[in-house]
């Protein structure tokens, strides 16, 4: 079958049949608020007219922002990262750019360093007029790679350790080719006999192995910038303090988790998916009408007598009719003859005998037509995501394609 990108007409009708999927989690549909996991953790979700819309973070594209936008591509974490260019200005008024194994790397001016050239080279420091001056005297940076510093009459002078060189220790005398001295998180390159390691955004040191000013180190020694925190850090469930340059939440009554985006222990998800305290049938006994409460997963619902049926038991179930002038009306009793609401306006009703049958449309099933089929059982999707609609399905596929079936 030839897949073809999604269409905004079809696009309408995924979401659509996608809403009615969700519903029967209990996700809320008034417009207010929609998990991030439908938008594949990469984007806003929100509810317009019933149908989950996705905004998607920039880097991410698609309808529930499964792919990677143009100029993007695919880490080794599975993220989206922008493709290694050299835009004007990449490396500032003191260094040219070029890419070198898919890294962006600047070749600074000999008395400025840095990722972006933005940084004074060792042996240099900062002066009034934002340039970098030649040290005089010895500071704590003059001499790198564990250089021992010595300042005579204006002048400073390394003494380098073994597997360095350079007037101020700053570059490496491994060549690339035999032992490359770079982390995974630098390109090695070889500079008439000497190796300077051209680190990735984020890194530093003459190996690439630390975290450059404002990254911060993780699990596994990799650097991630600094985190600040913003409007959704803590699932707006909780107050946000950046703490060693980790955003860290404090999450509000019956919030818990990392970001507080799950219930605390005694709190469950509501139908508008918010975390309320756990109810009992003692305190919060739901039915109205004929039936028994129960309690299941700090919820309360009602499990209505034979005929009646709604949350509280207030109303008639499929094939049964409110019937008793002398009780008002209480009794659900069942249709004999056909009723405008006997198979739901879903299928045909007939009777015979005193009793009525429904032969229900394409796509229901059950005794009053009250079940839409399940067409995803039998799906040809694969790897996709099936779709359920009205006697059809859709398949979500990889690439922002659909159709019957997924390659």
């Amino acid at each position: 079958m030839i897949m073809k990108p999604i269409s905004s007409k079809t696009r309408a009708l995924v979401l659509a049949g996608l809403s009615l999927v969700l519903s029967c989690s209990s996700y809320p549909t008034d417009g207010v608020e929609c998990p991030a996991t439908v938008c594949s953790s990469h984007g806003t979700c929100s509810w317009q007219a019933t149908f989950p819309t996705c905004a998607c973070e920039p880097g991410y594209d698609g309808v529930v922002c499964g792919q990677c936008s143009a100029e993007f591509h695919r880490g080794a974490d599975g993220t989206c990262l922008p493709d290694a260019t050299c835009a004007a200005g990449a490396c500032g008024d003191h260094g040219v750019c070029s890419v070198v194994e898919g890294r962006r790397v600047c070749a600074c001016s000999p008395d400025t360093a840095g990722v972006d050239c933005g940084d004074c080279r060792a042996g240099y420091h900062h002066e009034q007029d934002a340039g970098c001056g030649l040290d005089t005297a010895c500071t704590a940076a003059t001499c790198a790679n564990g250089g021992t510093c010595t300042a005579d009459g204006g002048r400073v002078s390394c003494q380098c350790p073994d597997g360095t060189a350079g007037a101020f220790c700053e570059a490496l005398t491994q060549s690339c080719a035999q032992a490359n001295p770079c982390s995974m998180y630098g390109a090695c390159l070889d500079q008439g006999g000497l190796v300077r390691c051209a680190c990735d955004p984020g890194y530093a040191g003459a190996r690439c192995d630390e975290c450059y000013p404002g990254f911060v180190g993780g699990d596994g020694g990799a650097c991630s910038q600094a985190q600040v925190c913003l409007p959704s850090s803590c699932s707006f469930a909780g107050t946000c303090g950046v703490v060693s340059g980790r955003a860290a939440c404090a999450c509000d009554p019956g919030y818990a988790g990392p970001s507080c985006g799950a219930c605390a222990t005694g709190f469950r998800r509501d139908a508008n998916f918010r975390c309320v305290a756990n109810q009992g049938c003692s305190t919060a006994n739901p039915c109205v009408g004929p039936g028994t409460c129960v309690e299941q997963n700090g919820a309360v619902g009602c499990r209505c007598d034979p005929g009646f049926a709604g949350l509280g038991c207030e109303s008639c179930y499929p094939g049964y009719h409110r019937e008793g002038l002398a009780d008002g009306g209480a009794t659900c009793a069942l249709d004999v003859n056909c009723r405008p609401e006997t198979c739901r306006f879903r299928g045909q009703c007939a009777a015979d005998g005193g009793v009525a049958t429904c032969a229900c449309d394409p796509g229901f099933s059950g005794a009053n037509c009250q079940t839409n089929t399940n067409d995803c059982l039998n799906s040809a999707c694969g790897p996709g995501q099936c779709v359920d609609l009205i006697n059809s399905n859709v398949c979500l596929c990889a690439g922002g394609t659909y159709g019957q079936v997924c390659p």
